[in-house]
């Protein structure tokens, strides 16, 4: 399985940078199969997104891809 990192960009409000000690990650699978990894880390940075929400790894059938430092 192919492992990618692509992180989303540092921004106000949704990925402000803010340091912290982690304990633990997200791992996040929507179950969709019309969706990728890449479909849901680039939803995080769409500007129609209004939600507050992030994981740090997305996963399909094909790839792990780490979104978050």
């Amino acid at each position: 399985m192919e492992y990618v990192i692509n992180h989303i960009p540092l921004r106000k409000g949704k990925r402000p940078g803010i340091k912290a000690k982690m304990t633990s990650i997200t791992v996040h699978n929507t179950g969709n199969p019309k969706s990728t990894a890449m479909n849901e880390r680039n939803w995080l940075v769409n500007p129609n997104n209004s939600r507050v929400a992030s994981f740090h790894i997305a996963i399909d059938e094909n790839r792990q891809l780490n979104v978050s430092l």
